[in-house]
């Protein structure tokens, strides 16, 4: 039986190395994505949207974003409420939630609600 030299068990260790590794990285990329697919969703009395800065009158992105899916959760039946979070930032004269509030009530939820 021919014997393996040091050189060649050192490469085919490399290349069997490698290919664990690639395969977990594949692995774990389509369970990522498996996982992605999964919906959550369920029933609750509250949503609670997380301050993300307003600039004086108008709500960032981010924030925008956040109550959008906070107003999509409320119309779609998945919370009763919404409370909506956020201090007064610096230059800003009314709080974050106050801002949000207004944000969310002109687009369709009742103040009741918030």
């Amino acid at each position: 039986m021919k014997r393996f030299g040091v050189k060649k068990i050192v490469v085919l260790i490399s290349l069997l190395t490698a290919f664990l590794i690639v395969l977990y990285t594949i692995i774990a990329a389509v369970q990522i994505v498996q996982y992605g697919k999964v919906d959550n969703k369920t029933k609750c009395d509250v949503a609670i949207v997380l301050g993300a800065a307003t600039l004086g009158e108008e709500v960032s992105p981010v924030y925008r974003e956040r109550i959008n899916h906070g107003i999509w959760l409320y119309e779609n039946g998945y919370v009763d409420y919404l409370v909506l979070t956020g201090g007064v930032g610096e230059g800003n004269e009314k709080s974050d939630a106050f801002v949000a509030k207004q944000y969310a009530v002109e687009n369709g939820v009742p103040e009741q609600a918030i």
